[in-house]
């Protein structure tokens, strides 16, 4: 687990890591499957069974700040909460919340479980601290997570669903809060958070999984998915028109197989298969 700190690309080579995580670099004893990250903190999950919690601005090389042990599998997916509180699904089927300023080595705060089959994805919302979960059993499920009570179970993916992303908004005067989802057939779906409902789906866009989905931080005007068939595409998250493809329309990057994308105002970073990090700026056209 490395950290970047953030420089203009334009006519410099690759960045190296500014710093990385753990002994000797090693963040977990395993693959890191999943991080989230906060403006002074991140947390990951790893293949064995652990979350972490670190410090950016710790010293190269230093210990997790914080290690919880509750999953009996490994951690499939992670968010961060307001009040300095993080979620954890994994291949267990649970969804575990852990108090980020509890004493070390203390239980998590609550056990979620509902779900028939491991918890692949996971996204908080911002305005109410609801959390969103995606299964591999096709199902997603809305939590109080302090309370850990299931408050609705969205049902019609027929496959896992590994990402989930969450919008409040408006557009020409209509509220919205939605609940987008895509999974390993290549599906995004758009829900109503508050009601629960099954509003549409978007089929045959992507030719493989969707693997990864993020919403332009500034001004949130702007859906990014990525697919392991190779592209990168930008939706309008009100009305899911897909404006364009950031990449790949030309069949170039297939063998890539995006598995993430990050969005920060007009500027995408995309993570893939073959290893490498991508980054792509857009303007309006």
């Amino acid at each position: 687990l490395v950290h970047y700190t953030r420089e203009k690309a334009a006519g410099k080579p690759a960045p190296r890591p500014s710093r990385s995580f753990g002994q000797g670099g090693l963040a977990h004893s395993g693959p890191v499957l999943c991080v989230a990250a906060e403006k002074e903190y991140l947390v990951s999950g790893g293949v064995d069974g652990l979350v972490k919690m670190w410090k950016v601005e710790s010293a190269p090389d230093s210990p997790a700040s914080r290690v919880m042990q509750g999953h009996q599998g490994p951690v499939w997916s992670v968010c961060t909460l307001q009040g300095f509180f993080c979620c954890s699904g994994g291949a267990d089927k649970r969804l575990l919340l852990w108090d980020l300023n509890a004493p070390k080595g203390a239980k998590a705060v609550v056990a979620m479980t509902g779900h028939s089959g491991g918890v692949s994805s996971m996204c908080c919302s911002q305005r109410d601290g609801q959390v969103i979960s995606g299964s591999e059993d096709g199902s997603i499920r809305v939590w109080d997570p302090h309370k850990g009570v299931c408050i609705s179970v969205l049902d019609g993916h027929p496959s896992i669903i590994f990402c989930l992303a969450c919008w409040q908004g408006s557009t020409r005067g209509t509220a919205h809060d939605l609940i987008f989802s895509g999974d390993a057939d290549g599906n995004v779906f758009l829900w109503d958070r508050p009601s629960g409902m099954f509003i549409r789906k978007v089929e045959g866009i992507h030719a493989d999984a969707v693997k990864g989905m993020s919403l332009s931080l500034d001004p949130q005007q702007s859906l990014v998915t990525a697919s392991m068939d190779g592209t990168v595409r930008l939706w309008k998250p009100d009305s899911m028109e897909c404006e364009r493809v950031l990449v790949g329309e030309d069949g170039s990057n297939v063998e890539a197989g995006f598995t993430m994308a990050v969005a920060w105002a007009n500027i995408v970073v995309s993570s893939s298969w073959d290893g490498v990090l991508r980054s792509y700026v857009f303007t309006e056209e």
